[in-house]
């Protein structure tokens, strides 16, 4: 949204420590098991792999389709987001070899050019199960083809393709010698190039890298100038063999190696006895922050953490705001190219144990909800959440849209009748209450999730209690309240006790919280109403502080 100047001015206001509460994402359905494929006449989706996107709001996912009883893989997306989603890519033959199968991950460059790895045949020699990476038509790597970065060397598989916003492929491959045909080991791959490979020394790792040099879970920033993965030192212990590296070197924090059975530092919240024990996920971005999940070596219950810029994010045996502790193995994790994270994990009362999904630590999604299956806009209550695909597959888009895919139960007997694409963001304002009580004083959390493409250094936010339409007008945007004498106390007593704070600063993510607490000033009068909130947000970075947009209005109804 264009920034417009603001004509008053604003004091300044620190950014606010606040914690977010559980709350439910906006959920649209994008594809789902069985349906027809538009504009593919016959073909139905059979089953949906690992989503992907690009850096100007483009998104793209594998499927298998159902062609006449023939199963091809394709990829299907879009390229900005507003091109109608359709058929990007599929199998075929190509140059002389032809694609057999897919791997389930895929990537999408901002030009719409799709990165894949198929299994192939060479048609000219019948050379079957040619593992590969390719970008569209165009061959990156494919076994037994020489490696252009290493004389004398060949490649001997393809694998975990990605691909960069400026089209350039990114992914892990075998390494064989072309001469005697020996194993020899693997490397990490931007485009033609290796970046590290079996046999290399890293700073800060004790020994050569070890056949395996290579963990399959890496990730570059989206300019490519930044990597981060884990790779195994051939003179450990396997249980101690995985280190993280960032750029090539051997990550240090809080002056202490980040590897397995390596001391957790006591300042970064470790009790002098733990140690890193394992890593899963990784994310890094542009300015060389970066992100990834693993476990400590204490108790299981309190294992598992994701690491974010300079510290621990979340735990295992933290509690949400709605009172549920997380629990068990992350399953899926992804940062968006402005930093904002998704994860899938579990939370628990103690008792029953539901898969989550949480964006910028917030609940977003959760088994048992409902969503709208048949695209109407209306939640359909016998169709919920069963069950998020475990193969990381999630990926989190530059405005922090989040595409994940999950099953559907249809029936209410929890079971996985239905994989399904999900398009899941936070609403820019939410209330984690439909009723708060005046007689009790109760109150509630209203979340402002201000949405990572939008310029914001404050966030104003008022309410109204005559209703969202027509709104009024403020430097050209309209706030969706009907100004009355609510929205007046709101815009002249700011941060009061009943809404505190309605003026302040978002975190890095563009979260904070504001408590409303309306028994403190509603009349008796007012039970019964639905009062609605919204808010703008002041971005400060130019010479005049300007509107950078405006919220949804979020409502709860007042009760006795």
């Amino acid at each position: 949204m264009q920034a417009r100047p603001v004509p008053i001015l604003l004091a300044a206001a620190a950014a606010l420590a606040v914690p977010a509460q559980a709350q439910t994402g906006e959920v649209k359905l994008l594809l789902r098991e069985g349906d027809a494929l538009p504009g593919i006449t016959g073909a139905l989706i059979v089953n949906i792999d690992v989503p992907s996107t690009n850096s100007i709001g483009g998104w793209a996912c594998g499927l298998d389709f159902d062609d006449m009883g023939n199963t091809i893989d394709l990829v299907w997306g879009t390229v900005d987001g507003f091109v109608p989603a359709g058929e990007l890519f599929r199998e075929g033959t190509y140059i002389g070899f032809e694609q057999v199968s897919w791997e389930s991950s895929t990537g999408i460059a901002d030009d719409g050019t799709v990165c894949y790895s198929p299994s192939s045949t060479e048609v000219g020699t019948g050379t079957t199960d040619l593992d590969g990476v390719w970008l569209d038509a165009t061959i990156v790597a494919i076994e037994d083809m020489a490696i252009p970065s290493l004389p004398g060397k060949v490649f001997r598989f393809g694998s975990r393709p990605d691909v960069l916003p400026d089209g350039r492929a990114i992914y892990v491959a075998g390494i064989n010698d072309e001469a005697t045909g020996n194993v020899e080991g693997n490397g990490l791959f931007l485009g033609d190039n290796v970046l590290l490979k079996t046999g290399d020394t890293v700073p800060g790792v004790p020994g050569a890298l070890d056949g395996n040099a290579v963990d399959f879970d890496f990730r570059f920033s989206p300019d490519g100038s930044q990597w981060i993965s884990t790779v195994d030192d051939s003179t450990q212990a396997s249980s101690a063999d995985a280190y993280v590296v960032v750029n090539g070197v051997g990550l240090t924090l809080a002056g202490g190696a980040v590897g397995e059975d390596q001391p957790f530092p006591v300042s970064l919240g470790g009790d002098g006895i733990e140690l890193w024990d394992n890593f899963d996920y990784f994310g890094i971005l542009n300015d060389g922050t970066i992100a990834f999940t693993g476990d400590l070596d204490g108790p299981t219950t309190i294992d598992e953490f994701i690491f974010y810029g300079d510290a621990i994010a979340l735990r295992e045996g933290d509690t949400l705001p709605n009172g549920q502790t997380l629990t068990g193995s992350i399953e899926g994790f992804g940062i968006s190219d402005n930093g904002g994270w998704a994860a899938i994990w579990d939370m628990t009362d103690g008792l029953v144990e539901r898969e989550i999904l949480l964006i910028n630590g917030v609940l977003a999604l959760a088994e048992g909800d409902a969503v709208d299956f048949d695209g109407d806009g209306t939640i359909d209550p016998g169709v919920t959440i069963n069950n998020f695909a475990s193969s990381n597959a999630l990926s989190v888009a530059p405005d922090g849209t989040v595409y994940v895919v999950a099953d559907l139960d249809l029936t209410d007997t929890g079971s996985n009748d239905l994989e399904v694409l999900l398009e899941v963001r936070l609403p820019a304002l939410s209330s984690d209450r439909d009723t708060v009580s005046v007689g009790t004083n109760e109150s509630a959390n209203l979340l402002v999730a201000v949405p990572a493409d939008v310029a914001a250094d404050f966030y104003f936010l008022a309410g109204a209690l005559t209703g969202t339409s027509p709104g009024f007008p403020i430097d050209g945007l309209t706030v969706p309240l009907n100004f009355d004498g609510y929205t007046n106390y709101t815009l002249t007593t700011v941060n009061g006790p009943a809404l505190n704070p309605n003026f302040g600063g978002v975190d890095q993510f563009g979260l904070a919280t504001v408590v409303s607490t309306p028994g403190l000033i509603a009349p008796p009068s007012a039970i019964g109403a639905t009062i609605s909130h919204a808010y703008v947000t002041i971005d400060t970075g130019g010479l005049f502080a300007v509107l950078s947009s405006v919220s949804n209005a979020a409502e709860f109804v007042l009760a006795p």
